[in-house]
């Protein structure tokens, strides 16, 4: 197999079925091999888990040491936030929102009663919840707000 843009060049190269035969290629051969290259090759891609971040790197490029196939896909300053807090499975913080997201990892409490609520490292606690999943949705409101994006949330009334 070649590498992972050589098939695509040399496509690109040997447009013309003289031109191949001469290289000893057959334009079938050009097409299988490209075809060939870009299944082996597709991106693995991680999408930043910051609200509204649309951010991306390709994982199999990061953990293999190879340039990603685009400049906008490298995964050097990522981070991965492991499966223990309220993040189902983990997720992956691009560098942007990285810091934000450190300052403000959440903790998962449970409470009597049935109830949940999460703990931010800054202090911030969310409302006591009887479904687990919506904690996720309190915390990542927390990180806008705390982003700027929102303006501060309503002091709560029913305590």
């Amino acid at each position: 197999m070649s590498g992972k843009t050589e098939a695509r060049e040399r496509l690109l190269q040997y447009l013309s079925v003289n031109d191949t035969a001469n290289e000893g290629y057959t334009p079938d051969q050009l097409i299988d091999d490209a075809i060939h290259e870009a299944i082996l090759n597709q991106p693995a891609l991680r999408t930043c888990f910051f609200p509204g971040c649309l951010r991306q790197f390709d994982v199999i490029s990061c953990m293999a040491g190879d340039p990603p196939p685009r400049p906008e896909w490298d995964g050097r300053g990522w981070a991965t936030l492991g499966a223990g807090t309220i993040i189902s499975g983990g997720g992956h913080v691009c560098p942007d929102h990285k810091s934000l997201v450190t300052q403000h990892l959440p903790k998962r409490l449970q409470l009597p009663n049935d109830r949940w609520s999460t703990e931010c490292a800054c202090g911030w606690t969310a409302q006591p919840q009887r479904y687990y999943p919506l904690l996720r949705g309190l915390w990542e409101e927390h990180l806008l707000t705390e982003n700027g994006t929102l303006p501060p949330a309503a002091e709560r009334t029913d305590r």
